[in-house]
């Protein structure tokens, strides 16, 4: 699948359709499947400021079906894709509580982990930042944005086990962004 071209659901519905989107957390529903070994992750189109489903509520995923991981593997390509440091599912046409962020490890030399979460809460929050911000959504503005310098963020991983995430600096930045 072509960046722009978008998922259609087996009904044929556009991925920006909000039926299609109101399926995608239920369990009846599963983004169209290949063949084993055939699948490729796909960047996916990023929507701008000012398409209407970027305002919506995102809906919480109920059921972790097949589904979950090819649309992280499309978060992850798109947001690579573009050099963010993380991305919310509405951002591709998904409007389901799903967030990938990218971090430093806090080790040298080491790869950056990409944490990938289904309904993240924002539990806690203490001290102030303040630091320059983007958006993959608002591409042309930066801004100035006061954060809180540590959180604690809950949610749930690909695989449905709950997850406690404890991060300061950027990845405290960068998850507040993105819930």
């Amino acid at each position: 699948m072509g960046v722009g071209q978008g998922r259609r659901g087996s009904d044929g519905r556009r991925a920006s359709d909000p039926v299609f989107h109101s399926r995608l957390a239920t369990s009846d529903f599963r983004l169209p499947t290949c063949p084993e070994g055939t699948c490729k992750v796909a960047r996916r189109e990023l929507l701008i400021c000012g398409d209407a489903l970027l305002r919506k509520k995102a809906k919480a995923i109920r059921e972790i079906g097949p589904d979950i991981p090819v649309l992280f593997d499309d978060m992850v390509e798109t947001m690579l894709a573009e050099q963010g440091l993380g991305l919310a599912a509405p951002q591709i046409g998904e409007s389901v509580q799903a967030i990938v962020v990218r971090a430093d490890s806090g080790e040298e030399g080491a790869e950056p982990v990409t944490y990938r979460l289904l309904n993240p809460r924002l539990i806690e929050a203490s001290g102030e930042e303040e630091g320059l911000e983007g958006c993959l959504s608002l591409p042309t503005l930066r801004g100035r944005v006061v954060r809180a310098a540590r959180v604690v963020v809950t949610g749930l991983t690909p695989q449905g086990e709950e997850l406690a995430l404890e991060a300061e600096a950027m990845l405290a930045r960068a998850l507040q962004h993105e819930i």
